[in-house]
């Protein structure tokens, strides 16, 4: 009996281990919400920022001049939470806590050797909001007297696929 307990067991453990294999991206654990095409995004702005809008422009800030220069990291502590609240799996929560190091190693490294060589390659950030009257938003991005922009997002989404070509990827998704 206890020699069939332990075949079975290592047998769990082999399975387990070549299901983990297929995982090679954080986004295989964590799930992001997505947008629907219909759902509405706000973009809050300055009067420039929407004359640089209805003339064509997005402005986009490079990652390492945000507002808030923790974000990144906070991105980071925030998902080592969700992976903590939702697997329970030991084995899998560490793997997955590796494999999301790993990539922010690489994202850092990467982001350093664009800062060193000045490429304009790296990271850029641009936020929306679903929510058209955050007293949050209109604080940080308008200093309370600018403006709320309304857009869908599947025609956004489409604008800046169009704008990109294969010059970049868009992330997007429910924050």
């Amino acid at each position: 009996m206890h020699k069939i307990y332990h075949n079975s067991i290592a047998a769990e453990h082999k399975n387990e281990e070549h299901n983990m294999s297929k995982y090679k991206h954080i986004d295989d654990f964590i799930k992001i919400p997505q947008l629907n095409n219909n759902d509405r995004l706000f973009h809050y702005t300055s009067a420039a920022g929407v004359k640089g809008i209805t003339d064509g422009e997005f402005w986009i800030t490079e990652s390492h001049f945000l507002n808030d220069s923790t974000e990144f990291t906070i991105g980071t502590d925030i998902c080592m939470e969700i992976l903590e609240k939702h697997m329970r799996n030991p084995r899998r929560l560490l793997y997955a806590k590796d494999l999301l190091m790993e990539q922010m190693r690489k994202y850092y490294r990467e982001e350093q050797e664009d800062t060193v060589s000045g490429s304009a390659e790296g990271s850029y950030v641009i936020s929306f909001c679903t929510s058209g009257d955050s007293l949050l938003m209109w604080s940080e991005y308008s200093d309370f007297m600018g403006y709320c922009m309304e857009f869908e997002y599947g025609k956004l989404k489409e604008t800046f696929q169009e704008h990109c070509g294969n010059d970049c990827t868009l992330f997007d998704g429910k924050v």
